[in-house]
């Protein structure tokens, strides 16, 4: 199966993600930013920073393109910023398209 990891990183943490994950994986196609081309993959990982406790529109809207695809999800935020403590939280999990919440 051929496979594409799409992710939006803001402090390089959701783009660490994404280069650990494709070291884990055999036929990767494609790797970046929401694009065109990732839409060729049969498995698609797509990585995103929490935002207002949901995921950037340009995430959405690259969701929004995926039909009968398998979709793995994950992501970062950071927690207790006001405290001076920086913690990543990372969220993960096996999605089919059809119950993925825009």
């Amino acid at each position: 199966m051929k496979k594409s990891i799409i992710y939006i990183s803001v402090t390089k943490n959701t783009e660490l993600l994404a280069q650990t994950i494709e070291k884990q994986l055999s036929d990767v196609i494609y790797v970046g930013a929401p694009a065109e081309e990732a839409l060729e993959a049969d498995v698609v990982f797509v990585g995103f920073w929490a935002q207002a406790f949901a995921c950037p529109q340009p995430i959405k809207d690259f969701l929004a393109k995926l039909d009968n695809k398998k979709v793995f999800l994950f992501g970062t935020a950071q927690l207790n910023q006001t405290l001076g403590q920086h913690r990543v939280s990372v969220h993960a999990g096996l999605f089919q398209h059809a119950v993925v919440q825009l």
